[in-house]
């Protein structure tokens, strides 16, 4: 357990798991006294509106209580992130069905297109996770504030303004960062023989 400055109690992820799988209503509320503000970041950079991030997020604590159990994450942030990513998605469908200005990471991926293009993926699940075990592989060789980076920009989709000011330097030195990791993805993937 963790106390934030106003003195409330936090409860460790294992613990909010265990209230999922307890069945205890206190699950849900625990999960957004925890991450409550760091969903609505990531929410906020896939969508436009804040009713539909917290349309978004409502999703994300239902998926949450049906899904655990029978699923035991191992971590708990990175699953619950997985779910506001896919509730995110299916509501930034429905408004580019509508035309809608294109969000923060839609921005971030497309700038992704000169490493990964449709045919990288493949078609079947096999090779799909082969891909992903390559990203994966990719993502271990780079020191640990680029990886940082790379998942911020591409996995959560914050602007380069936002990485600029967390970082302390201006935004072209995170452009200039960007282009070289999107080129040593396009020159890795390369190697590993998918087709860009």
């Amino acid at each position: 357990m963790k106390h934030t400055e106003h003195g409330t109690v936090v409860l460790e992820d294992e613990q909010i798991i265990e209230l999922f799988l307890k069945r205890s209503p206190d699950a849900i509320e625990e999960t957004q006294r925890k991450y409550a503000r760091y969903l609505f970041s990531v929410a906020k950079n896939m969508l436009e509106s804040a009713e539909d991030c917290e349309e978004c997020i409502n999703d994300t604590y239902l998926a949450l209580w049906q899904s655990i159990p029978p699923h035991h994450p191992h971590s708990f942030k990175v699953y619950v992130t997985s779910l506001l990513r896919r509730h995110a998605t299916n509501i930034y469908r429905k408004q580019t069905r509508q035309k809608r200005i294109p969000t923060e990471l839609i921005r971030s991926l497309s700038e992704l297109e000169y490493a990964v293009s449709d045919s990288t993926f493949g078609d079947d699940k096999g090779s799909q996770k082969q891909l992903a075990a390559a990203l994966n592989d990719f993502l271990g060789s780079l020191p640990k504030e680029e990886r940082a980076l790379f998942v911020c920009r591409y996995y959560l989709g914050q602007s380069v303004e936002d990485l600029a000011h967390t970082l302390h330097v201006s935004t072209h030195v995170i452009y200039r960062r960007l282009n070289k990791q999107r080129t040593k993805l396009k020159d890795f993937l390369s190697k590993e023989g998918y087709t860009l």
